[in-house]
């Protein structure tokens, strides 16, 4: 047995050990306070094959480790796989279904719950059935997907184009048709229906530069040199709204300002060695600072004006969750987990205990043990909620009833539920019966994007406007026509203005290591900081002041209905401060309108629907996603939807895109410390590439990827593989595996990916082969146009090789050039014509830096050739008498340690030089860290 260990600062050790034939079968990672995690892995002594591994825990803890183990055919099929908590579950052999020769296959929970998919011979997906009914796929020539249908209904329909499959149309039952158009490089160019067409420009670069849409134009505008080259620079658009962005020397965003309606906001940022936040300053000029751990785990968050503390993680269990915090004001929280990782008890700010089923995640009871109120809770086969019984009252338990799919017909006092026969999941009536929802007419308008833009109900209209990434921005109440509050929308800092008041408020969220943690109130200029407590779903439930008073409670049913907090009934709901305008799930409620914005789409809690499409439709395979109208699968207990758009639960979900342009964001959940793990690890490897060390590429890669995936572990409670890439291969440390260029079975973007780290792996080596690590390592500049020429980091040229001017005139004739015949100068400058006339640069001009350089070989070269008596010439020949302005910078590349292919086109060169300078990503290529 032998093992391997990787040793970063700031972030995760770990070790694999493997046995005598390369498998890993245990793993070790260092967790909170220097805790050592431990996971063994065992294989069948005959066929190899995984027969079980433990679910990772610290090595301290003394109790037997609980197993996962698994079962095969005599095909080497998974047959079974039995889960300490959620029971076996069993997969049948595929079979041939005598009736229509295709072959099916079931899985079957140990609660019953089944599903069985059929195949046809050549793969395809054909058919699925659930407890809600069957779905059936059809296919076009191409093998592309035509049709779905769901229980009778063709809920789906698509087009593509005949010669290369790309997607032209899409016939949607409840959304109506799509069309979609491409350009020769198949990116997406427009898309129209019939709210309009939105339209998309790009560069010669592949960049985004323009989008037009029934709203307005957005601009795209990219650094183009110095700080953060290549990355977007700002971004504007016609409404009059400007976001601008600024970085430093490691392309970390350091400011961040956006112009609303004329008032500029401004955030700034700095980082730590390791590329983490290190602190934030808002617009009000209120600012945080964070702190971690040796290991990397975030620790606390401070206030920067004085250093208080704000969050503090105090202890962590071993799948990453913290299990004890303490806030500013004083108060001290605990969270436990039941066996199977599900929320259980929780302590301090608010008590509540949870009951949840092990074997499907539903949430069977909550008790508030403050209040001692409890409510209970059942589902269907489909894991559909269908009845909330509050203190064991059956007499007035709410119950819920559904379509098989996916349509509510009743939900406690509203019954009737109606639909639209147009659209098979758009309600246009229900029967009110408790008067439950507002007597009065609501008119709700919708922008092109789908969008809300008005709101009108009694005296009250409510207007929202969107910025560029469809996001809201402002939202204006106005009152018998007058405006009566405005609200600004900048990620976890919002605006809060009352006209009729002369008040303004400045809210601050802030979040620790488990969520939103405190929300910092700026009004009329006086700041107090109010410390929030949430439940599971990341529902404020109680806000505290800095004594650990109560300020302020909020209760929800399961739909997100507001009830009293007291004794949990719809009746004497106390007055909230203005400033809590947050609560179900973290959404924003509009209480004149009795409606939750979930950013994507608007939600009404007494409904239990959406009033719009969902955009994506997350699993192809089960019948209740087809509906796209419904709430969290109709089981808002397990799921939430922090985007409007795509629900979330405690795992990973798959998605099915409908609309091509869409964007959400939560500000209180995961997905922004995800895409915060894929910022770190790109700013990890951009960094060490750009160090004079020797293999910095390579280094470069294998901090990105330790970064990339061990942060993606950590965040995935484990359920994630640990591997590092080093350029040309990989290596999994969960299963052993080693990764690499060419491998049986690599898709092309894989090979792609390892091509590229192959690229780095070879320039460090001819990089040490020429000693380009010496005391004259320098950086340069490439310029590349259709002329290509170096320049020092002052901007100084260093080589430009052309014609002389002496000879131009006789230039003209491309023949004289082709033959080497015209008289070769290094000193030549850029951007004239062969009769030395100005001319402005092409649409492919360039510049792009190039790091460890021995910029002293470059002067040497230059010096060669001014000595050698060549000839200029559109041809290059290496041996020979001639040479070119590519030529020219590619040799002395060549000669000052930087590898290149030499052929003697601009565009070429600079694409090598691209590949060099971030051949540190090649490890989201080969293996994306996203969960």
């Amino acid at each position: 047995m032998y093992f391997s260990e990787v040793i970063s600062p700031g972030v995760t050790n770990s070790r694999v050990y493997f046995d005598n034939l390369g498998r890993a079968v245990r793993k070790e990672q260092d967790s909170w306070n220097g805790e050592i995690l431990e996971k063994d892995i065992n294989y069948d002594l005959i066929d190899g094959t995984l027969t079980s591994k433990t679910i990772p825990q610290f090595v301290s803890n003394s109790d037997p480790a609980e197993i996962i183990s698994y079962t095969y055919d005599d095909f080497f099929r998974t047959k079974s796989i039995n889960h300490p908590h959620s029971g076996i579950t069993t997969f049948d052999d595929f079979a041939l279904d005598p009736t229509n020769n295709n072959y099916y296959k079931t899985s079957t929970t140990h609660d019953g719950k089944s599903k069985t998919s059929w195949a046809n011979k050549a793969g395809e997906l054909v058919k699925a059935q659930d407890d809600g009914g069957q779905l059936l796929y059809s296919y076009n020539n191409q093998g592309l997907q035509k049709n779905v249908t769901v229980g009778g209904t063709v809920m789906a329909s698509f087009e593509y184009d005949p010669v290369d499959g790309s997607q032209t149309k899409l016939i949607d039952a409840n959304a109506g048709t799509t069309n979609y158009t491409y350009n020769a490089y198949g990116q997406l160019t427009s898309q129209s229906d019939a709210k309009g067409t939105t339209t998309l420009q790009y560069n010669n670069y592949n960049d985004l530069i323009s989008r037009t849409d029934p709203l307005g134009t957005t601009q795209y505008t990219y650094v183009q040199s110095g700080n953060g080259l290549n990355q977007i620079e700002s971004i504007s658009h016609t409404n009059g709204t400007l976001e601008e962005f600024e970085y430093n020397n490691y392309s970390q965003l350091v400011k961040y300002i956006k112009t609303i309606e004329g008032q500029v906001y401004e955030f700034t940022y700095s980082y730590d060695l390791y590329g983490r936040s290190l602190t934030k300053e808002y617009p009000s000029g209120f600012g945080i600072s964070y702190e971690y751990t040796p290991e990397g785990y975030l620790k606390a968050v401070r206030s920067l004006a004085d250093n208080s503390i704000i969050w503090h993680g105090l202890d962590m269990n071993d799948k990453g969750v913290y299990t004890s915090i303490a806030k500013g004001d004083g108060i001290t929280s605990s969270f436990s987990l039941d066996d199977s990782g599900l929320p259980d008890v929780y302590t301090g700010g608010v008590g509540m205990d949870y009951d949840f089923d092990a074997n499907n995640g539903n949430l069977d009871k909550v008790t508030n043990t403050s209040n001692s109120h409890y409510e209970e809770f059942g589902f269907d086969n489909l894991d559909r909620l269908k009845v909330m019984t509050l203190d064991g009252n059956t007499t007035n338990a709410q119950s819920i009833s559904y379509t098989s799919n996916g349509n509510i017909t009743k939900k406690g006092e509203i019954t009737n539920y109606t639909y639209s026969s147009s659209k098979p999941n758009a309600i246009i009536g229900v029967k009110n019966l408790d008067q439950s929802i507002s007597q009065n007419e609501q008119n709700i308008t919708y922008n092109a994007l789908q969008q809300p833009s008005s709101i009108l109900e009694d005296t009250y209209e409510l207007q929202l406007i969107y910025g560029s990434d469809g996001q809201r921005i402002t939202s204006k109440l106005l009152q018998n026509g007058t405006l009566k509050r405005t609200r600004t929308y900048l990620g976890d800092y919002e605006k809060q203005e009352f006209h009729n008041q002369n008040k303004t408020q400045e809210l601050h969220y802030i979040a620790g290591g488990d969520g939103l943690a405190a929300i910092y109130v700026i009004e009329n200029g006086v700041g107090n900081m109010y410390y929030t407590y949430t439940d599971y779903l990341g529902s404020i439930l109680k806000i505290t002041d800095n004594s650990g008073s109560a300020v302020a409670e909020q209760s929800f049913d399961a739909w997100g209905r507001r009830r009293n907090a007291s004794n949990w009934s719809y009746n004497n709901i106390a007055s909230l401060p203005d400033w809590l305008y947050r609560g179900y799930t973290g959404h924003e409620h509009y209480e004149e309108f009795a409606l939750i914005n979930m950013n994507g789409r608007m939600y009404d809690p007494v409904l239990g629907r959406m009033l719009s499409v969902d955009n994506y439709v997350q699993n192809n395979t089960n019948t209740q996603n087809f509906n796209r109208y419904t709430y969290a699968l109709n089981n808002p207990l397990k799921y939430s939807d922090p985007s409007g758009e795509i629900r979330i639960s405690f795992g990973n979900v798959s998605n099915w895109n409908f609309r091509k342009f869409t964007d959400g964001y939560n500000k209180f959940h995961r997905i922004g410390m995800t895409v915060g793990l894929i910022y770190g690890s790109i700013v990890t490897g951009g960094y060490i590439a750009g160090l004079a060390i020797p293999f910095a590429n390579t280094a470069a890669i294998i901090g990105g990827s330790i970064v990339a995936s061990g942060g993606n572990q950590v965040l995935s409670g484990g359920r994630s593989d640990f591997e590092v890439s080093f350029g040309a291969g990989s290596y999994n440390f969960d299963n052993g595996e080693f990764g690499y260029l060419g491998k049986n079975g690599n898709s092309t973007i894989e090979n792609f990916g390892y091509g590229l780290g192959a690229f780095a792996n070879l320039s460090d080596a001819y990089g040490i082969y020429k000693g380009a690590f010496g005391k004259s390592i320098s950086e340069v500049e490439l310029k590349s146009d259709n002329h290509s020429s170096l320049y020092d980091k002052d901007g100084n040229s260093i080589l430009d090789v052309g014609i002389k001017k002496a000879r131009r005139q006789v230039a003209d004739n491309p023949k004289e050039a082709i033959s080497g015949s015209l008289e070769l100068s290094v000193d030549y400058r850029n951007h004239q014509n062969r009769i030395g006339e100005e001319v402005p640069r092409s649409i492919f001009y360039r510049r792009q830096s190039i790091n460890n350089v021995q910029i002293d070989k470059i002067s040497a070269y230059k010096n060669k050739l001014e000595m050698s008596g060549k000839g200029y010439g559109l041809l290059r020949i290496f041996g020979g008498c001639n040479i070119n302005c590519t030529g020219g910078a590619s040799m002395a590349l060549l000669n000052a340690g930087v590898f290149n292919i030499p052929i003697a086109v601009p565009g070429i060169l600079s694409l090598q030089m691209y590949a060099r300078q971030y051949s540190y990503l090649s490890h989201f290529l080969t293996n994306t860290p996203l969960y």
